[in-house]
């Protein structure tokens, strides 16, 4: 587990990465937030304990990436990955909790 944490916290993954989008950014900016996530998603192999839900994420950035490249600008998506992304954000907590809990503990715990 300390690999698959030092692996996604150096691709740039912390807590809110397996999460929600800001949906309201310009088009631009959104594509530059999924390019991020995906980045520090790709190619890691999650603990079992968050793979379903980490898989479930994969897809959606990837379907709002593709929904993205067709649209021409503003900052509205389809509402399939609108309603998509409502439905996901609950599971996001177990990702979050996860890294919270194995990924972000300090290691010192003598530090104040």
């Amino acid at each position: 587990m300390t690999e698959f944490c030092s692996d996604f916290t150096l691709a740039g993954g912390d807590a809110s990465t397996v999460g929600p989008l800001e949906l309201s950014l310009p088009k631009d900016q959104l594509q530059d937030e999924i390019r991020v996530k995906l980045h520090a998603m790709d190619e890691r192999d999650p603990p079992i304990a968050i793979a379903q839900v980490w898989a479930n994420y994969e897809d959606y950035f990837t379907g709002a990436q593709l929904a993205l490249s067709e649209q021409s600008s503003g900052t509205t998506l389809d509402d399939d990955v609108i309603q998509t992304g409502l439905e996901l954000y609950p599971q996001s907590r177990v990702v979050r909790n996860f890294y919270l809990t194995n990924c972000a503990a300090d290691p010192d715990p003598d530090r104040p």
